[in-house]
């Protein structure tokens, strides 16, 4: 692992890759701030090249456990989660809209990622619904963090300033939702 950090913060010919690979590996993982991962990368690449690793990588990564869990884990999950009155309406809003719910999941990182992956695979939503919806709902939230990332070395305050804003508008927007949802 030591040897990996190493070539990543050097820029070695395969930092690229190995940062693509870990952020695929990171859509798997609940819970894991993601976005943080993103800034780092920032720090090593330019901006440009930065971006195309911490979204290619979550939209690859997160398509994967889509299909993972659709063909092998779908039918049983089903099963378990009738349990869960909860998470059985969840699946509800995900089935009836699955494109929109996937967006503003996405959009609003209030779920974790692992979490709307895993879902999107057991409701019955279309692969292509799920796919656009999370290329289209993780550019704004990679993008913002890349840009963090990116600019951390040059004015701190500025980057917290405008990591503070972007979340800050995320949250009044997830506040709404969930009303309106609710």
């Amino acid at each position: 692992m030591a040897q990996i950090n190493e070539w990543i913060e050097a820029g070695h010919v395969f930092a690229g890759f190995i940062s693509f690979l870990i952020m695929m590996a990171l859509s798997f993982v609940p819970a894991f701030p993601i976005p943080l991962i993103a800034g780092t990368i920032a720090t090593t690449f330019d901006f440009w090249p930065a971006l195309a690793i911490s979204w290619g990588g979550t939209v690859v990564g997160a398509s994967l456990m889509f299909l993972f869990v659709r063909h092998f884990f779908q039918s049983w999950a089903l099963r378990k989660i009738e349990r869960w009155a909860k998470v059985e309406g969840f699946l509800n809003l995900l089935q009836q809209n699955g494109f929109l719910a996937v967006l503003i999941a996405r959009i609003i990182p209030v779920l974790p990622s692992a979490a709307i992956n895993m879902f999107g695979g057991i409701a019955g939503i279309s692969f292509s619904s799920f796919f656009v919806a999370t290329v289209l709902g993780k550019f704004p939230t990679m993008l913002a963090y890349t840009l963090a990332g990116h600019n951390i070395a040059n004015d701190r305050w500025l980057t917290v300033i405008w990591v503070s804003l972007f979340s800050g508008v995320l949250f009044l927007i997830g506040v709404q939702l969930k009303k309106k949802w609710s």
